[in-house]
């Protein structure tokens, strides 16, 4: 029996289990980034969700008004307030805050260009205290979900994965196949 090495190489193997251990390494290393791939996308989330809670908690209490003050005046409040502006890592934290809003806060273009558009961008309409019970919400779950994929290693995640597809695996071996 023969089958391709991680470098796509043809190798000889004597039994299936020889394939395993040859894949094996790689799939690990594969799970590893994969996992510090998530862990990255949920704590730039976690830094826009609490950016976004703290502005709000600021705009419901009254200590900050956001009417009939000049653009830039908001702005160096924010930087006053060490509000962090999105960085060149934007685009990135964009699509996490888009995937996290269900208001349409990633779409709206009312922020200039200053690095706050996902503070200063927010419809009127989240500027509640709803809103801020949602994203407060919103951000305990994505911290659990944090130190939960810190916590997990990538062997436990492919294990759980491995036995999440065995059911699928089981019932297509036990399905008769339709031969005519």
């Amino acid at each position: 029996m023969h089958g391709f090495d991680e470098a796509a190489r043809l190798r000889r193997v004597a039994t299936p289990l020889d394939v395993i251990e040859m894949h094996a390494p790689v799939r690990l290393a594969t799970y590893e980034a994969r996992r510090a791939h998530e862990l990255a996308v949920i704590e730039r989330e976690l830094l826009v969700l609490d950016a976004k809670a703290r502005f709000l908690e600021l705009v419901c209490s009254g200590e900050l008004s956001l009417g009939r003050v000049p653009h830039q005046q908001l702005v160096a409040t924010l930087q006053r307030l060490n509000f962090a502006p999105l960085g060149a890592n934007g685009a990135a934290d964009r699509r996490a805050v888009d995937r996290g809003d269900d208001e349409g806060e990633g779409t709206f273009e009312g922020g200039g260009g200053s690095g706050y558009k996902h503070l200063l961008g927010m419809p009127l309409q989240s500027l509640t205290e709803e809103r801020l019970a949602q994203l407060s919400k919103r951000r305990e779950t994505r911290r659990t979900d944090a130190e939960e994929l810190r916590n997990t290693t990538a062997k436990q995640i492919w294990m759980r994965e491995l036995e999440a597809l065995r059911p699928a695996l089981q019932a297509a071996i036990e399905r008769p196949s339709r031969t005519k």
